[in-house]
């Protein structure tokens, strides 16, 4: 009776001490997901302003280029090549060439305060400068000079003479500025670094081991029963934990695959096949990393991976075949097969390989997509299907199709 009564004791303390566990584990368990979700948020929102950033920084840079050339190939050679005597040169300038900032002043503070503070300084003398160089062009003593310069007096020369020296060192005092401008704008243009994949919850994980020891030793004081079923539970969270990552993975990571952009794959004058190849990513994520390369084989035998040319992308999440910009990729492995392909009269396989990695990929996982198109002879030639035509394309069929 006492020996029951122990055990009933047991027994109860067990279950106690097992739905105080299972609490505590539900409870660091919700915390660490929501922990990781912000994270993961996070994680999205910056990659997505750091894109945003590039891509003004870029557009920036690109039209203060453009303002030296426009210096340097126009304006200088302008007022370098006037002499004394001779009628004022006559600048066209708009102020159309600063579209780009102009439309663009809201986002400045996506740059750092003090890039920001010196676009705005240097786009002001620019503009300022503009402003002058208009005024002296549409001087009415300029046009003097140029309609009738036998009648102009000698104060009109002197103000030429003055306004193109003055001129003349003001724009080459801005192109310094300039110079520094585009060179500060390089830091937003670089590779972001990958981001980090979100921790793993291996503090919960150990303690729900730890305590699970602890519910199965004291429970098997009491019954197998309870000790079994303790087990059980323990083994169908670990379950859950690994369903519920997965079916984040899948819903949240990248998909990356191919597509024939324009007419189908075309012989080359130097007899390999090319395609131009566009991308599409349906997923939710960005993949970055992303590299591809075509292989060529006259058997439908997948190859482990395809070496030869590749080239880095960055796809954005939900780009779709229509926004994207193909790229020309040539078999590199296809001369002497198409010409075997020809004389064989025998069908070419196509192979597509795309390496990339998204947000949630540790550093040491690949995510990688291989595609393959079944060319009939014959194999035209670019840029036209003369002299000897082109065949059908289709789709190889889904088991040599891989999307990991």
């Amino acid at each position: 009776m006492a020996a029951s009564v122990v055990a009933a004791a047991i027994a109860v303390v067990g279950s106690i001490i097992a739905a105080w566990i299972v609490a505590v584990a539900t409870r660091r368990a919700t915390l660490g997901g929501i922990r990781e979700q912000a994270e993961i948020n996070r994680t999205r929102d910056e990659e997505r302003s750091n894109e945003e950033r590039r891509r003004l920084a870029f557009s920036i840079q690109a039209e203060l280029i453009a303002l030296r050339d426009r210096w340097s190939e126009i304006f200088k050679p302008l007022l370098v090549a006037y002499q004394a005597g001779q009628p004022a040169p006559y600048a066209a300038a708009s102020f159309e060439y600063f579209a780009v900032f102009d439309s663009n002043t809201h986002r400045l503070g996506l740059f750092e305060p003090a890039h920001a503070t010196m676009l705005v300084r240097l786009y002001v003398r620019l503009k300022g400068y503009l402003d002058s160089l208009k005024a002296f062009s549409e001087d009415e003593r300029s046009k003097q000079s140029r309609q009738a310069p036998g009648a102009t007096g000698q104060d009109v020369w002197t103000f030429i003479d003055d306004e193109v020296v003055r001129l003349l060192t003001e724009g080459q005092a801005l192109m310094g500025p300039v110079a520094e401008a585009v060179a500060g704008l390089d830091v937003y243009l670089a590779a972001p670094e990958m981001p980090q994949a979100p921790k793993a919850r291996s503090q919960t994980m150990r303690l729900l081991r730890r305590l699970g020891g602890v519910v199965t030793f004291i429970t098997a004081l009491a019954a197998l029963l309870t000790a079994g079923n303790t087990w059980r539970q323990a083994k169908l969270l670990e379950r859950s934990v690994g369903i519920t990552q997965a079916a984040f993975d899948l819903n949240e990571r990248a998909w990356v695959f191919g597509g024939v952009a324009g007419r189908p794959f075309v012989r080359t004058p130097e007899g390999t096949l090319a395609a131009n190849i566009a991308l599409q990513n349906s997923g939710k994520s960005p993949a970055f990393y992303v590299f591809h390369a075509l292989e060529c084989s006259l058997d439908a035998i997948p190859p482990n991976r395809v070496s030869g040319e590749a080239r880095e992308l960055l796809v954005p999440n939900s780009q779709t075949f229509k926004e994207a910009s193909p790229n020309r990729l040539t078999c590199w492995n296809s001369r002497e097969i198409v010409q075997r392909a020809t004389r064989e009269q025998r069908p070419i396989y196509m192979w597509l390989w795309i390496q990339y990695r998204d947000p949630y990929t540790r550093p040491d996982v690949l995510r990688f997509t291989l595609q393959c198109w079944k060319q009939h002879p014959p194999i035209g030639r670019a840029p036209t299907n003369s002299p000897v035509g082109q065949g059908p394309t289709e789709l190889c069929p889904p088991g040599l199709q891989k999307f990991i």
